[in-house]
């Protein structure tokens, strides 16, 4: 499956059962959506670390869980130089990234 589709401008977006689920998301008061803001910060932070806490959302895990990985890179990337990332791989993550950016507006 796939977060994000392309609309009929090539503009990612989230597909629309993702929207309409989270629209209801939204609307339940037990919600405390900073959370979310701490669980990603905490991705980037420390990618090392990553966690599955019950609290947070799945979509929500799964953009932290791309975070954490472009964050691993770049710590790669900064203490081992070029040799210990993959050019491929960056690509695809630089890939995901837009769409997933793009999606999130």
């Amino acid at each position: 499956h796939s977060l994000v589709e392309e609309d009929d401008n090539h503009n990612c977006i989230f597909q629309n059962s993702i929207l309409n689920y989270y629209e209801n998301v939204v609307t339940r008061e037990d919600n405390d959506f900073s959370t979310y803001a701490s669980y990603i910060k905490a991705c980037i932070d420390e990618p090392q670390d990553l966690t599955d806490p019950s609290d947070v959302d799945l979509v929500i895990k799964i953009i932290g869980t791309v975070f954490a990985w472009f964050s691993i890179e770049d710590i790669f990337l900064k203490d081992h130089g070029m040799e210990a990332i993959s050019i491929e791989l960056c690509g695809t993550s630089l890939w995901c990234a837009k769409r997933l950016i793009s999606a999130l507006g």
